[in-house]
């Protein structure tokens, strides 16, 4: 099993014994461990009915009560939530989980009673708190950028239009929050803030039928594309000369390339940002700085490597044995009960206490992003699948 990985995968022998070399503690020697003799077999004998069942049953043990939209987000947690819900509802789709008329209205309306007329965002008091209204990597409008998603999976859409984006409608308006982003200090945190109000503009744009809106995102993507590093293919004030520093830029890209992509946007320097994302990829077949990569870390170079590739032929070998050796370290965070853990051996709390996980333990989060990101993987390389992709600005449109 340690020598080389065939078959399905298609892969030339990747030798895992190259990676002892690298282990540096007792925590990476358990990782790779868990590695070598969970995420490498699911991987040869991927089955995509057996993770599709397990996940679901994960899915519907985090249901609470007898609503069919009540869920919560980890065995530790205990409140349901909007966030939770709306995992629920892109697993489910992803799956090809069917619901009737009556199901999907009533999912519908239970996201509708949370959200606002005055600005069109949803706010849920079980993960109320001080950040929700002032960060964009989790909070009101990282929620709304995701909750569209859930709408689109039903095929409805929300009761209101975002009236929030009105702020940012004239493009010397838009010019000016653009400039002023903190591309310095938080460049990997401006993707989020850029995602949220670009995703937004776009379904404004498409599905309420805003002509501002439709003008506000042009703005946007002109002066993203003007700004985007040459050197690099990404954004931020370099020079990314670490690799933390890497991996933050290219997790802060990865927020912006869908708004390109998605409008069919041309984006620049597509053979600079295929060598950055590259790069970021460890030992492991995950893409971050540790060994035990992140939900985040490791769909933030999937996803671009495999849109990139679909449009450049430059590295597009190089690229593809990368998605196979992701695929092993991908199934590594797949827990017996079905569901994924965000960080492999270590606990996460995302934005509230409510969303919280402890150490290899699955969350909805996780499970949904990872299931994502297994999704484009699988449907790249071919594997027998039935996983379904909806198109909708952000996060989940087809390749």
């Amino acid at each position: 099993m340690l020598n080389k990985v065939v078959t399905k995968l298609k892969l030339k022998a990747v030798k895992f014994t190259h990676i002892l070399p690298y282990i540096k503690n007792r925590e990476e020697l358990k990782l790779y461990k868990y590695y070598v003799e969970h995420g490498v077999p699911k991987a040869l004998s991927f089955d995509f009915n057996t993770i599709r069942r397990m996940t679901l049953a994960y899915v519907e043990r985090m249901r609470v009560g007898g609503e069919v939209f009540l869920y919560k987000y980890s065995e530790s947690t205990t409140l349901p939530n909007i966030y939770s819900s709306t995992y629920a509802c892109m697993i489910k789709s992803l799956y090809g989980e069917q619901l009737d008329n009556k199901e999907k209205q009533t999912w519908a309306s239970y996201f509708d009673g949370f959200q606002s007329q005055d600005d069109g965002l949803f706010r849920d008091t079980n993960v109320a708190n001080d950040i929700f209204e002032n960060e964009d990597w989790w909070g009101a409008r990282h929620l709304a950028a995701h909750v569209v998603i859930a709408y689109t999976a039903l095929g409805m859409k929300p009761s209101f239009d975002f009236k929030f984006l009105e702020s940012v409608y004239e493009p010397r308006t838009m010019i000016n929050w653009l400039e002023s982003r903190d591309w310095i200090n938080r460049f990997d945190f401006v993707g989020n803030e850029i995602m949220n109000y670009g995703v937004l503009l776009q379904y404004s744009r498409d599905v309420f039928n805003n002509q501002h809106a439709g003008v506000a995102i042009k703005v946007m993507l002109d002066w993203l594309e003007k700004s985007i590093d040459s050197a690099t293919g990404l954004w931020g004030h370099g020079p990314f000369d670490t690799a933390e520093k890497l991996s933050r830029a290219v997790q802060g890209a990865y927020h912006i390339y869908p708004l390109f992509f998605y409008d069919n946007r041309e984006i620049p320097h597509k053979e600079k940002i295929i060598d950055n994302v590259l790069a970021t990829q460890n030992q492991l077949g995950g893409y971050g700085v540790k060994l035990n990569s992140s939900a985040c870390e490791d769909i933030d170079s999937v996803e671009p490597l495999i849109r990139l590739t679909k449009i450049t032929d430059y590295k597009r070998l190089i690229i593809k044995q990368s998605l196979q050796c992701a695929l092993p370290w991908l199934l590594t965070n797949m827990n017996e009960n079905g569901g994924f853990v965000f960080r492999r051996n270590e606990s996460f709390v995302y934005g509230h206490e409510e969303m919280s996980s402890g150490v290899n333990e699955s969350s909805m989060f996780a499970t949904w992003f990872r299931t994502l990101c297994l999704t484009y993987l699988v449907k790249e390389l071919n594997l027998p699948n039935n996983y379904i992709i909806n198109r909708c600005p952000g996060l989940e449109f087809p390749i």
